[in-house]
């Protein structure tokens, strides 16, 4: 997806890596939010996921200062 669309980023993060992953390890958090996008206040935020997964990160959003109107979400309960 990120090939077909420049205005694309993907970032991973895994919790429990293999020894050779050299990404990111753990959840989100503001420090990587601010590393990956520093530009982040003029983005728009769609999180989609399990409710608390949701509400975590629009939390984090939030506290960084993210208006409302730029977090869009979409909870898929059940898993």
């Amino acid at each position: 997806m990120q090939e077909q669309n420049k205005n694309l980023k993907v970032v991973f993060t895994l919790s429990e890596p293999s020894e050779d992953w050299t990404n990111h390890v753990g959840r989100i958090d503001a420090e990587m939010v601010k590393q990956e996008m520093p530009d982040y206040m003029q983005r728009v935020f769609y999180t989609c996921g399990p409710p608390a997964m949701v509400q975590a990160m629009e939390n984090l959003l939030k506290e960084l200062g993210v208006p409302t109107a730029r977090i869009k979400t979409e909870n898929f309960p059940g898993y």
